[in-house]
């Protein structure tokens, strides 16, 4: 394999992930959902299910920051190096010039992946507490 396809595979891998985690934790809402109360035309939900709900919305919104962050440094890194180019180079050289390998900065993308880890991570442990109340309820229930 080159080089190239393990960062294909790596790109798909963590787009597939985020696209699962973004749904689970859709689920688990829905789950906690059907575990609400209503008393008197209020809503309820049993105290136990705050924290996964949380951590369940706190997924969701570290997933859309994740893409907020990545689509607007990728967009200053993109329009920096074409306005170089675009100043450097006659109007007859800066498309060959544009098409030229260049490397992106490494830190550019420690912020995703720290999104990235942080809604993995708290999709996984409102899945913990979520299904900690499942057993308990399970096993009141027998």
């Amino acid at each position: 394999m080159k080089i190239s396809d393990y960062k294909t595979t790596y790109e798909n891998s963590s787009t597939k992930l985020s696209d699962i985690n973004r749904t689970i934790a859709l689920a688990g809402i829905a789950i906690i959902w059907i575990f609400k109360k209503d008393k008197d035309g209020l809503i309820s939900v049993d105290p136990r299910l705050i924290l996964p709900a949380i951590l369940f919305v706190f997924a969701l919104t570290t997933d859309l920051f994740q893409y907020i962050y990545k689509t607007i440094a990728w967009a200053i890194f993109y329009r920096r190096k074409e306005n170089k180019i675009f100043k450097n180079f006659p109007d007859d050289e800066w498309s060959d010039e544009l098409n030229k390998y260049t490397t992106a900065p490494s830190l550019i993308n420690y912020t995703t992946w720290v999104l990235f880890g942080l809604k993995i991570a708290a999709c996984l442990s409102a899945y913990i507490f979520l299904l900690k109340f499942l057993f308990i309820k399970l096993a009141c229930k027998q």
